[in-house]
């Protein structure tokens, strides 16, 4: 297990740059979704690149949450994409649901910009289209800036080099608007063509173009930061597992809950031990069952939110939907090591 640092730890990373670099400039903080640390160590020659440990469950909507704040899962309470809000309750898929998650954390990467005198931008870029409470949380405290799509932009052409004009057009316009220093995260779903294509050619080239482009903006004194969520882990659709986790939930009357490599399921306390059993008879060995409490601090708002059974996906056999070669949400070193890269003004 490596000893780097949390995701958590992204704040205190961004403020120990902006400090390294010495007078107030434009800071440009690249959000790439999908992006493992060893990639990005070799496609990103002009950074300095380290590496980051990310959050359980590997999935963009805990741990991008968990970078911006620096709160952890237990604390930020967004234990996945599906999930029950209230004990009890119907769950929700978080990228939909317009209720309330809760009480923001009381500070987050955009209130320290403000804090230390640059204007809080986020370009929203492949979020556009995911607007409700957690994008809310995300990115309540910055201006968000609309009109840029990367890799979900439709008809628009998914060239490498297409795409990285995109990032570089929006980033250059969200500069050029402020007066002053401006800190601008942009948000770059690049997990939307790993899911289906993997670390193939085009998805190396266009880390190559954020390279350049990177550099380019540091030559002319701006300070660039990179970071990711997570990585993804080669993940084939097997329908026996798929068939077993659903009979559990119906023949012990639960729910389930989850996304990608990890599911949940949440049945009465009574019925818990025959479910976990008709799952241990059924399931391989290469996906683990585990209890909601050792993954979750016991009485935080997550561990209130998931089911007590927990799965999570060991080898490449687990529930994918139609057409995924890869997928994230588990424990394996290729989604849980991620890199914060940083292009220092020359």
């Amino acid at each position: 297990m490596s000893a780097a640092p949390s995701i958590t730890t992204f704040r205190d990373d961004v403020r120990a740059a902006i400090r390294d670099a010495g007078a107030p400039r434009h800071v440009i903080v690249l959000a790439i979704d999908g992006v493992p640390y060893a990639l990005a160590a070799r496609a990103w020659p002009r950074a300095q690149v380290a590496e980051r440990r990310s959050v359980f469950p590997t999935t963009s909507a805990t741990a991008w949450l968990s970078s911006l704040t620096g709160a952890s899962v237990d604390a930020h309470g967004v234990p996945g994409v599906v999930f029950a809000v209230e004990p009890g309750a119907t769950p929700i898929d978080v990228y939909q649901y317009q209720g309330s998650l809760g009480a923001p954390p009381p500070t987050d990467l955009f209130s320290d910009a403000a804090g230390a005198g640059y204007a809080p931008v986020a370009i929203l870029g492949d979020l556009e289209d995911t607007p409700g409470a957690w994008r809310d949380l995300l990115v309540h405290r910055a201006r968000p800036v609309h009109g840029h799509r990367f890799f979900w932009e439709p008809g628009a052409g998914g060239a490498p080099g297409a795409i990285a004009a995109r990032v570089g057009a929006a980033v250059d316009a969200a500069l050029a608007a402020q007066p002053g220093p401006c800190l601008a995260w942009c948000f770059v779903d690049a997990d939307h063509h790993i899911h289906r294509a993997g670390y193939d050619a085009p998805l190396i080239e266009f880390l190559a173009q954020l390279d350049a482009l990177a550099a380019a903006w540091a030559a002319r004194g701006a300070l660039v930061i990179a970071h990711s969520d997570h990585g993804l882990a080669p993940t084939r659709h097997d329908p026996s597992i798929a068939a077993a986790i659903e009979r559990a939930a119906a023949d012990h009357g639960g729910a389930l809950g989850g996304a990608g490599r990890t599911r949940w399921l949440d049945v009465a306390p009574d019925r818990e031990a025959a479910a976990r059993a008709a799952l241990r008879a059924a399931l391989p060995a290469s996906v683990a069952i585990r209890h909601a409490d050792e993954l979750f601090a016991p009485g935080s708002r997550a561990r209130a939110r998931v089911g007590a059974i927990v799965l999570i996906a060991r080898g490449e056999a687990f529930v994918a939907p139609a057409g995924y070669a890869y997928e994230h949400g588990s424990l394996t070193e290729a989604e849980l090591a991620v890199p914060l890269a940083v292009w220092s003004p020359c």
